[in-house]
Parts: structure tokens; sequence; C-alpha cells
């Protein structure tokens, strides 16, 4: 099932681990190349270069606008805002098991989701910020 979700506020805490388990997927993703992640298109199957995941943390935009006859040029650095990043998208493989006579599922990837918001807070949309997949 791709389109399904989990709301992060929802996550039961075990083992004393994080409540918020998106501050270990982006320190996963900033010091762990060794780690491998897919692009937010999971039919893709394309793993994220290491400037794609940098990119994924914090990008830069630049714009030009014209003042008083000078060619202005304004940089802006954008830094990932984990407030806006409230759900889990969980993508899995559900198999009947005739032996066990019951059902199995395999989680196969998970994603966190971002909520994309114009300048005056309305939603807009909801986008991946890329899979991790539970290749084991």
């Amino acid at each position: 099932t791709r389109r399904n979700s989990v709301d992060i506020d929802s996550v039961k805490v075990l083992k004393k681990t994080s409540v918020n388990p998106m501050h270990h997927f982006i320190e996963t993703l900033k010091t762990k190349p060794q780690k491998t992640f897919y692009s937010d298109v999971f039919s893709e199957n394309r793993k994220l270069t290491l400037s794609e995941r940098a990119k994924v943390i914090s990008s830069i935009d630049t714009s030009t606008e014209m003042k008083y006859g000078k060619t202005i040029k304004n940089v802006v650095k954008k830094e990932l805002d984990l407030t806006k990043v409230k759900k889990l998208r969980l993508v899995q493989n559900w198999v009947w098991d005739d032996k066990k006579k019951r059902l199995c599922i395999w989680l196969e990837a998970v994603a966190p989701i971002k909520r994309e918001e114009d300048e005056d807070g309305n939603f807009l949309f909801e986008t991946n910020l890329f899979y991790q997949r539970n290749d084991q």
C-alpha cells in the first residue's frame, strides 16, 4: 500500500526511543553516506547522490530584481523545517502465508512527508522527502 501514512505524533515510544523519528532520519541522511536513500518517486528506485541528500537538508534560492536601475541579487538559504514534517508514508507488501494460515506484512520502505504551505500558511500539498528502504 503506497498511499497510507501515519501521523508522527501518533507514534508510540518503544524501549526509550525518540518520539519523533525524523531526527534520526535526518541525522542518518547527514552523517552516514554508506546508508542508502532513494528519490521521492518510489517506483524509480533511484538512489540519492550525496549532493541530492544535502539539498533535502538545506537549499539555496536566488532571485534577481531591478531596483533603481540596478540589478539586485537575493540569496536565501532554506533549512529543512522539521515542524513541517508531520507524517511517515509506509510502503508495505501484504502476503497470505498458506502454511501458517495468516497474513504477513513486510515493511518495504518509509518516507517522511513534508507539508508545503504558501506565504500565508495555507496548505498547498504534501511531498515525500526521500525513501529509506528496508533492504534486509
